[in-house]
């Protein structure tokens, strides 16, 4: 949850710059539904297969809700932590600290010239 957290914040603060960001991102949405493990298990792939898919960012959770509730198992609390720090960082230093002056800056502009 916190990577879509950090995700959204990254998304916001692009979509201040680029208006059209909101045109493309139901198309981005509907390639990352896809190309994640949600109808198929990531072991039914081929090994190169698995290398490029483990790249979207839903499928290592995807892959571990899956264990937990399928195959009764525990997941993986190293790499789900490490998965968090990462994101509360990313969430925290790239999005909102270096962003907020900028935000307020044009937002007033687009305010003041309405």
């Amino acid at each position: 949850m916190l990577i879509a957290l950090g995700i959204s914040f990254f998304l916001s603060a692009t979509g201040v710059y680029f208006r059209d960001l909101g045109h493309f991102m139901g198309h981005i949405v509907t390639v990352l539904l896809f190309t994640s493990p949600v109808f198929f298990s990531l072991e039914r792939m081929p090994k190169i297969m698995q290398k490029a898919m483990i790249v979207n960012p839903i499928a290592y959770l995807l892959e571990n809700a899956r264990f937990v509730m399928v195959y009764n198992k525990s997941p993986e609390w190293l790499l789900l932590g490490l998965y968090t720090v990462i994101s509360l960082l990313f969430t925290k230093l790239v999005v909102i600290s270096e962003n907020s002056k900028r935000f307020c800056r044009r937002n007033l502009k687009l305010w003041n010239s309405n």
